[in-house]
């Protein structure tokens, strides 16, 4: 059976539900991005082309182009500079491939079943369910602007579809290529470790809402990122094999980030402006960025 999507949403949620209990909900942080990215590269990719078809034309770069996905996060400070928070990703990539060289992919098993197969322009469609922790170091807490500095990692179920990129030509063929994870395949995600770091800030709007921005680089371990997975040849026996290697990828997200933490009588007004890195009014208490505590009068 494959796994789809939303269906996947329900493990990250649980694991916002269970941080929620847990915290007492009186400190949290809650954010909605939408991102979009790209695949920058794979790495280890010391892959031997088939001698049958080593001389054949073409390129292996796969234009990029950009797809929107979303994000949702709850986070908790440990220290004032220091929070942790579990993040819910949905990342599509795609790229376009107009004169492709297809030792890569032509020994899959719809690509052999074809009749006179062609060197047609390609498109990968990639869908990333991440499920990721994070820590954020924000070295200039209780400012409006307060940058910072993530590491994170988790898990990437990864779904994809390789196809001719002329719809005109999927009609009377085998379509997609090559697929796992999709509609189009019996197969599940492919579940994959997911690491990397980024930069980013938040803007503070009011005392509970900010603006946030974010870019970071990431490593995800499976080789079907690009829509097909790699082929080595092997001089001993004659044969392509399979060749596992790691994906280089690059992301940036925007969104909001609200707390929930609401002093008494805090109105939730935005401060009065004093420039990018001028204190905030009010008393910071050890667990700033995330809220502020005003003096009592």
């Amino acid at each position: 059976m494959v796994i789809r999507w939303y269906q996947q949403i329900i493990f990250p949620l649980a694991f916002i539900l269970f941080a929620m209990a847990s915290y007492g909900q009186s400190n949290l942080k809650y954010r909605i991005s939408a991102n979009t990215g790209i695949l920058l590269n794979e790495t280890n990719t010391s892959y031997i082309p088939d001698p049958s078809i080593i001389s054949l034309d073409g390129t292996y770069k796969f234009d990029p182009t950009y797809k929107a996905g979303f994000e949702l996060e709850v986070s908790v400070p440990i220290q004032e500079k220091f929070s942790l928070g579990i993040e819910f990703e949905r990342v599509t990539l795609q790229g376009v491939n107009q004169d492709p060289i297809h030792y890569n992919y032509f020994k899959l098993e719809k690509v052999i079943k074809l009749f006179n197969y062609s060197q047609q322009p390609l498109v990968y469609t990639t869908s990333l369910n991440n499920l990721i922790g994070n820590v954020r170091y924000f070295p200039f807490p209780g400012n409006n602007f307060e940058p910072f500095v993530k590491f994170f990692g988790g898990v990437s179920f990864v779904g994809t579809n390789l196809q001719f990129n002329d719809p005109d030509n999927r009609s009377n063929i085998f379509d997609p290529l090559h697929s796992r994870g999709t509609k189009n395949s019996t197969e599940t995600k492919w579940p994959a470790f997911y690491f990397g770091a980024g930069l980013g800030f938040e803007y503070h709007l009011t005392n509970l809402l900010a603006l946030y921005m974010d870019a970071s680089l990431s490593i995800i371990d499976t080789d079907i990122v690009d829509g097909v997975p790699n082929f080595t040849y092997n001089n001993a026996i004659g044969e392509n094999e399979h060749y596992s290697t790691s994906t280089l990828t690059t992301q940036i997200s925007i969104g909001l980030c609200y707390s929930i933490f609401t002093p008494s009588g805090d109105s939730g007004e935005a401060p009065k402006k004093r420039g990018l890195f001028k204190k905030r009014r009010g008393k910071i208490d050890k667990y700033f960025p995330f809220h502020e505590i005003k003096k009592e009068k």
